[in-house]
């Protein structure tokens, strides 16, 4: 699920959802920081298999929600990595809780 496309950077492509009536994919960036952690860009859903091989690579540290269509899976993140902190506009962040 996770493809590596760069020196400790990786995509994983999600499902598609509907917004508006219009299908979009999902795709997350996950990049490995220096402490080791993984900064998450737009999270996908969390499957096991994708929770398996985020074990290998590191603890997400932090997830983004770069606006307010990238929110959908952030709570199940958040609850998987508790530890983890949530970024994006303040109406997302208080939504996705």
């Amino acid at each position: 699920m996770l493809q590596e496309i760069g020196e400790d950077i990786w995509i994983a492509e999600g499902e598609i959802v509907n917004f508006f009536g219009f299908p979009y994919p999902t795709r997350a960036v996950l990049v490995r920081l220096d402490d080791g952690g993984l900064w998450v860009w737009s999270p996908v859903a969390l499957s096991e298999e994708l929770r398996a091989e985020i074990a290998r690579i590191g603890p997400p540290r932090h997830l983004v929600s770069p606006n307010k269509i990238h929110h959908l899976y952030l709570k199940d993140w958040k609850a998987a990595y508790p530890e983890a902190l949530l970024w994006g506009p303040q109406s997302t962040i208080d939504k996705r809780r």
